[in-house]
């Protein structure tokens, strides 16, 4: 049969459209005949920065690493850091974990919010380093005077107890930070002795302790405290009556030298209750020589005095040979050793390095090391802290005013007044 030539042609076309769908319809699922399909153009990661701060200018050149292989160093002063320059370059869901790479010589650096897994632009890691201050004792005074002076000057047992004094009236604290009155009896007549103005105290390495107490302006005795059976009991002898005591420490073997202001000299007291000058003219001057062909200048008080294992003393005084420090062989030879001028609260170590306080423009004491070749460092700066109320815990801060330093064990032990406390530092 035949048709007109118009609907064979519509039939064609129909046929032609028919299989373009189909051919069509497989290629968009994936099928058959050759088809394939363009991969999605690449989307950009997403990446955060890493940021932080430091609660105060760190105190020397730090390193931290974040974890992941990428450092940043601060310089000392500094209060902030970025690593990769602040840059976004930790991947959305990297687990960050900042550490201090080396520790700075004399401080124990922490950080918080250190470590987490990245979501958004961090910039809370806080940076904190501490003077490491590793015990401290707190103490509440007893006395019926002014206990906002804080301690004046202390002396340590070798049991770990100390001997100090505070508003002029010597006390105890025993091993567990207690406080307590001692009681002086008369060695002879076992009567009490009361309202003595302490000046000084030293505890010799037998246990016997030596005060130095204040009649005037220029004179002073020295007296032996003996211990006794009974806890914070001592039988009271007198050993010298001198000028002005303004300093004391005692030897290995239970020697005492004193600096006697009045008198301009260094006597020494020795074990078998003997008094002797050891050196100094009795003249104000700045002379080295042996014996009386030294002389000093006290025209300050002596802050303090102290011994290393050869049994050399040094000196060191508030006003005239401030800027100075006297060392004076067993034999009486005495030398120089010139020391900055803002140094003060002068002790040593058996190996001869000096330790002094000097405070900072900022207020803030340091305590700063001076080696026999005269060589300084400072061990504890503006990164030192005081303990918080309850032992152990921290609050950033300065110690405060230092009264008086004494170095013994590796360790630094200085009395403040911000808060009334002994502070065990260790020397690294």
């Amino acid at each position: 049969m035949d048709y007109p030539s118009t609907v064979v042609h519509k039939n064609c076309f129909a046929k032609r459209l028919a299989v373009s769908l189909a051919v069509l319809g497989l290629a968009a699922c994936g099928g058959g005949g050759g088809g394939s399909s363009s991969p999605a153009p690449a989307q950009p990661a997403v990446t955060y920065s890493l940021t932080g701060s430091s609660v105060a200018p760190v105190p020397e050149g730090i390193v931290l690493e974040d974890g992941k292989g990428s450092t940043v160093a601060l310089a000392a002063g500094d209060t902030s850091f970025k690593f990769a320059d602040g840059k976004a370059y930790l991947a959305a869901g990297t687990t960050y974990s900042v550490k201090v790479k080396e520790q700075p010589k004399g401080y124990a650096c922490t950080l918080d919010r250190s470590s987490a897994a990245i979501n958004s632009n961090v910039n809370d890691v806080i940076l904190r380093c501490n003077g490491p201050l590793t015990t401290t004792t707190y103490s509440t005074y007893i006395g019926n005077r002014d206990a906002s002076w804080g301690y004046e000057t202390f002396s340590l047992g070798s049991d770990g107890s100390a001997m100090v004094i505070i508003a002029s009236e010597l006390m105890h604290i025993d091993t567990a930070g207690v406080m307590h009155r001692p009681v002086l009896l008369d060695h002879a007549s076992g009567v009490p002795i009361e309202n003595l103005t302490v000046r000084r105290v030293v505890v010799g390495p037998s246990g016997l302790i030596y005060v130095a107490i204040m009649l005037s302006n220029t004179q002073s005795k020295v007296l032996r405290l003996t211990p006794t059976a009974t806890a914070d009991v001592y039988m009271v002898d007198e050993l010298a009556a001198l000028g002005d005591v303004a300093g004391m420490a005692a030897d290995a073997s239970d020697n005492v030298y004193v600096a006697d202001r009045t008198n301009k000299v260094i006597t020494k007291i020795s074990n078998t209750g003997s008094v002797a000058i050891l050196a100094g003219s009795g003249v104000d001057g700045r002379s080295d020589g042996t014996g009386s062909a030294a002389s000093f200048e006290f025209n300050g008080f002596v802050q303090t005095m102290a011994l290393d294992a050869n049994g050399n003393l040094y000196v060191s005084a508030q006003a005239g040979d401030r800027s100075a420090v006297r060392k004076i062989t067993p034999a009486g030879v005495v030398t120089t050793t010139v020391v900055s001028p803002n140094f003060s609260k002068m002790t040593a170590d058996k190996q001869g390095n000096l330790y002094f306080v000097a405070t900072t423009s900022t207020g803030v004491p340091s305590i700063v090391r001076v080696s026999p070749a005269n060589v300084s460092d400072v061990l504890v700066s503006r990164g030192a802290v005081n303990f918080g109320t309850a032992p152990g815990t921290y609050k950033f801060n300065a110690i405060g005013y230092i009264s008086d330093i004494l170095v013994a064990d590796g360790y630094i032990y200085a009395s403040a007044t911000n808060p009334i406390a002994i502070h065990k530092i260790k020397i690294q």
